[in-house]
């Protein structure tokens, strides 16, 4: 709300939203409904784009960067956490997880 009313168009949020906390899901712990609309009605300029995808990402920021209504912006990136890493892809675990380095190389010869 700070933000908002102080006309803070050069503050930029970015929320990696892969829907997972290290808990588990987060639609089963403290759902974040439409963070979009929650963070509009508080007066923020809101985007939601592909997380995974670098140049979606940009061409966002430097489209919320170009607007200066007066409003703060955010950037809802949707990601899958852990993508493409078999084993850590969308578990709540791998937000904790200490990988032992032999566990690394194994996960490192699967993806290539």
């Amino acid at each position: 709300m700070f933000a908002a009313q102080h006309k803070l168009d050069n503050l930029h949020l970015v929320v990696d939203n892969n829907s997972i906390s290290m808990l588990g899901y987060t639609d089963d712990i403290v759902s974040h409904g439409d963070l979009g609309n929650r963070l509009s009605s508080f007066g923020w300029d809101c985007l939601e784009v592909q997380g995974h995808d670098v140049f979606a990402v940009s061409a966002a920021l430097q489209l919320q960067k170009a607007k200066l209504d007066g409003k703060p912006k955010a950037l809802i990136a949707k990601t899958l956490k852990g993508r493409g890493v078999p084993g850590l892809e969308n578990a709540p675990l791998s937000h904790i997880i200490n990988p032992k380095p032999e566990l690394i190389d194994r996960l490192l010869e699967k993806t290539q």
